[in-house]
């Protein structure tokens, strides 16, 4: 799982890595949706990735609700790995 923006290239290039490895992706994006189709939010959905929002524009937001996400995914038996925000430049 992991934190970014909901134009994040890096976001939608491991969504389809790990889709290809059989692994899950839970992505956890700053703001609302809205009606306008983002590129990277599209291929990371077709990737099999899950999104959520956070409902806040503050990007700080992300890290509070991607640790919210990966409690309850926990509780469901699975392990989430959450990639540290900033992947993209490690």
């Amino acid at each position: 799982m992991l934190a970014s923006g909901p134009s994040s290239n890096f976001a939608a290039l491991l969504a389809v890595a790990a889709g290809q490895r059989g692994l899950g992706v839970h992505e956890v994006a700053y703001g609302v949706e809205t009606s306008n189709r983002i590129s990277a939010l599209a291929i990371a959905r077709t990737a099999g990735a899950t999104v959520t929002f956070t409902g806040s524009s503050d990007r700080e937001s992300m890290e509070v609700v991607a640790g919210e996400v990966a409690a309850t995914l926990a509780t469901r038996g699975s392990i989430p790995y959450r990639v540290p925000r900033g992947g993209a430049s490690a």
